[in-house]
């Protein structure tokens, strides 16, 4: 009975583990076959992808194939491309890989490093561009073009001398000349927006000033023009005259991959700049330009490329937003990029700026690129991936490189530019000196410091600087005339002449900007600004010799003024649940105490010009526009919306559409 129940026992035992086995083996037979459905399907996805994107795949591989530095920006966009047709069928779609390694999930991403403007800014030269055409056109004569640097300077001047005419309507006028309108004015304005700001205080401008209807002999409106005209003219006599036939624009790789090796094609406004700056049909199929990009300062950073346009690239730009289209195509074709032979620049959102005038073009004669000297950086890397021990010890070996570069390369970028621009003045761009102090300078801006005894010794000894450089350094250096028949010494001496002072402006009261219920906000606002007043006396004395910390210092007084002409305001403004802040929607409130600063600066503004037309010279205050500095900078943009309400309101009860009052 005892064998007979083992027996049974292992018998059942047997079949139990049986059944298992087979269910197991069921299970990888079915677990088997789903596998080989999803491999499948997988491989039906992937070869519908690559269907779809053999086209980018083919231009990449070409571009590998030639070795430049746009094969890997095809290649990005081949695998976009890749990614594209992927998310149509999914999100994530796995890749068909053997058994015997792990799948792996492609994760396309890309970044927007920066878009194009709405309009693509006009192209104003500078020091380094003059000199390197300069010494183009020196070529250009060794080449058989006579007096190619004569007629350079000549026509610079006279480009020079155009823009000077055009900002002369800024400077105040004179007795028995007839005022310019305030179209002229914004239209001059709106030419030099891309200047630097001439007015030390943001919360106003010019445009804004006129836009609102200020009357325009206001102070604060004169002395703004007043230095917009003076900076325009340091700006003519620094070289940054402007050319009507050049724009600043991205520069890309060609995506057609129709461009031929020195040729661009440069898009403004949607469409190829032939359609803006003659047709390039007309010439043979191109039109010569010269393209660079700052801060190139090797002769060989003005590339002179051909602008031309193809069937494939006007057809890519059809149903295209016009307004942003704005972008200068390199070729990609050739053993090197283009955009690398103009002073090592790539396509990460670099700008470049292209010279279509003719007489430019005609007078210069290009060099050979500047080319990465031999063990030209990189040791510092090296050294850093060989000595680590540990991740950590990497990581901390990484962070300290990083500070190094950043905190010796400074100096050095900054030493070697200045010694460059001071060399290149003196010998010329293509003299040996300023040829090794370019490599100098290129590499400190890659992060590599190293730095030869001659190249030391050559920035130590730059102590002999053009006069057109003042400004520019606050250590002791000798001032120098330009060499003899020198493009910046003729541009820094042509405008000097036509520098004017502003004249006493009259203070007088806008009544629109008197708002009744103001009274009750006189004396607070007495007695700050005679604390104020106190406060900038005392920043004059004390940084008398330094003007920068004097701007400082008075615009931090005027940021704390505003906080508290604001402060209670925006807490209003919160308490009843406000849409928008204080200053993005001003109440009525907020206005009259506006007004009470204005009465304030302006009354007291004009007893100091009463004083002193009589004779009595008091401590008026510091400031730009007649002593009103104070209020503008307060509270400047509030005045404006202010102004502009005023002056839409007269309009409107006037039955007329204008909304600005008249001059």
């Amino acid at each position: 009975t005892a064998a007979t129940a083992a027996t049974a026992a292992t018998a059942a035992t047997v079949a139990t583990v049986a059944t298992a086995a087979e269910s197991a083996v069921g299970m990888a037979s079915a677990t088997a076959t789903a596998a080989a459905a999803m491999e499948e399907e997988a491989a039906a996805m992937e070869a519908a992808m690559m269907e779809a994107t053999a086209a980018a795949e083919a231009k990449a591989a070409a571009a590998k194939a030639a070795g430049s530095d746009a094969a890997r920006a095809t290649a990005t966009v081949a695998g976009v491309a890749h990614k594209v047709g992927s998310r149509a069928t999914d999100d994530m779609e796995l890749e068909p890989v053997a058994a015997d390694r792990p799948r792996v999930v492609h994760d396309f991403r890309f970044e927007v490093v920066s878009t194009s403007q709405p309009r693509s800014r006009r192209a104003r030269l500078n020091p380094n561009l003059i000199m390197l055409l300069e010494a183009g056109a020196e070529k250009a004569e060794e080449h058989g073009v006579p007096n190619a640097k004569t007629k350079l300077i000549k026509y610079l001047c006279k480009l020079q001398a155009r823009e000077a005419e055009r900002l002369h309507v800024l400077s105040p006028p004179k007795d028995g000349v007839r005022s310019p309108t305030r179209a002229e004015l914004l239209e001059v304005l709106r030419r030099t927006r891309n200047m630097r700001d001439s007015d030390a205080n943001l919360l106003v401008s010019p445009v804004k000033m006129i836009e609102a209807g200020f009357h325009m002999n206001e102070p604060k409106l004169q002395s703004m023009l007043q230095s917009t005209y003076d900076d325009g003219l340091d700006g003519l006599r620094q070289g940054r005259v402007p050319v009507e036939e050049g724009y600043i624009a991205f520069g890309v790789p060609d995506p057609t991959g129709t461009l031929k090796e020195g040729e661009v094609c440069v898009i403004v406004g949607g469409f190829a700049m032939p359609y803006r700056m003659g047709d390039a049909r007309a010439c043979g199929g191109g039109c010569p330009v010269l393209v660079y990009k700052s801060p190139g300062c090797h002769p060989g950073d003005v590339r002179k490329l051909r602008h031309v346009t193809t069937p494939t690239i006007d057809e890519m730009l059809k149903g295209i937003d016009s307004v942003r289209a704005n972008a200068v195509i390199f070729s990609t074709q050739g053993k090197r990029a283009a955009a690398d032979e103009i002073a090592g620049s790539d396509y990460d959102g670099d700008e470049f700026m292209v010279l279509a005038d003719q007489t430019l073009v005609s007078l210069f004669c290009p060099s050979d690129p500047w080319s990465e000297p031999v063990g030209h950086g990189g040791g510092k890397a090296q050294s850093v991936s060989a000595a680590h021990e540990s991740d950590g010890m990497l990581q901390r070996q990484l962070v300290q490189n990083v500070l190094e570069v950043r905190h010796n390369s400074t100096f050095l970028v900054g030493s070697s530019a200045n010694a460059i621009t001071a060399y290149s003045d003196a010998r010329g761009p293509r003299h040996a000196s300023v040829l090794k102090l370019v490599d100098v300078y290129y590499g400190a801006l890659d992060g590599a410091l190293g730095c030869g005894g001659d190249s030391r010794r050559l920035i130590q000894e730059a102590r002999k600087w053009p006069r057109w450089m003042d400004k520019k350094t606050k250590k002791k250096v000798e001032w120098v005339d330009s060499r003899p028949n020198s493009a910046m010494g003729a541009l820094f001496a042509l405008s000097a002449p036509n520098a004017a002072t502003q004249p006493q402006q009259r203070i007088y009261m806008d009544s629109q900007l008197i708002l009744a219920g103001s009274e009750k906000y006189i004396s607070q606002w007495k007695k700050m600004r005679a604390d104020y007043g106190k406060a900038v006396a005392s920043i004059l004395r004390d940084f008398k010799d330094d003007e920068d910390q004097r701007k400082k210092r008075i615009s931090l007084l005027q940021d704390s003024c505003r906080e508290t002409l604001l402060r209670r305001h925006e807490e209003m403004a919160a308490s009843v649940g406000a849409l928008f802040g204080a200053v993005v929607h001003p109440s009525d409130e907020l206005l009259r105490e506006v007004s009470a600063v204005y009465q304030v600066t302006y009354r007291a503004a004009k007893a100091t010009e009463t004083k002193r037309r009589e004779g009595v010279f008091g401590s008026a205050e510091a400031g730009a526009g007649g002593g009103v500095g104070f209020v503008w900078g307060v509270c400047g943009d509030l005045l404006v919306f202010l102004k502009s309400r005023a002056s839409h309101s007269a309009a409107i009860k006037e039955g007329t559409q204008r909304s600005v009052c008249p001059v």
